[in-house]
């Protein structure tokens, strides 16, 4: 596991290193006042924009859903054309979208991880949006 100011959670296999791992997964949070967006379909297409700046042939797709530790259902997404193969779920909040991403260069690498990506997911549990720390002297 890693941590940077993009990625605030990064996973990958315990043999690996983060910059050898054949697959990744991530997790992040989406301002939606900050991206301008209101929903997930939104984010989801913000997210396709981006990378078809690069690489115009990509395309996301719907390819089913998981439910949350709290029974929330959410839509999971594939992304594929990008130079990468991906599985992306959005659980949205009031004021944010938490996204989580697996993301291999070879569809049978992302395909492993399957398992591992559904566990991430289905292992969130949204808190608060109104978080609070005691002041220190």
């Amino acid at each position: 596991m890693t941590s940077t100011r993009q990625l605030q959670a990064a996973f990958y296999p315990a043999d690996k290193t983060f910059e050898s791992t054949p697959v990744i997964m991530y997790v992040r949070s989406a301002d939606k006042a900050q991206l301008h967006v209101n929903n997930i379909e939104e984010l989801n297409k913000f997210d396709l924009r981006g990378i078809q700046e690069h690489h115009p042939n990509a395309e996301s797709k719907k390819v089913g859903s998981a439910r949350l530790s709290d029974g929330k259902e959410i839509p999971i997404y594939s992304f594929s054309g990008g130079g990468y193969f991906e599985r992306v779920a959005y659980a949205e909040q009031s004021k944010t979208i938490t996204v989580f991403v697996a993301s291999a260069e070879k569809k049978d690498d992302l395909k492993s991880s399957e398992k591992a990506f559904r566990e991430l997911v289905t292992s969130y549990l949204f808190i608060s949006d109104n978080v609070t720390t005691p002041n220190h002297p």
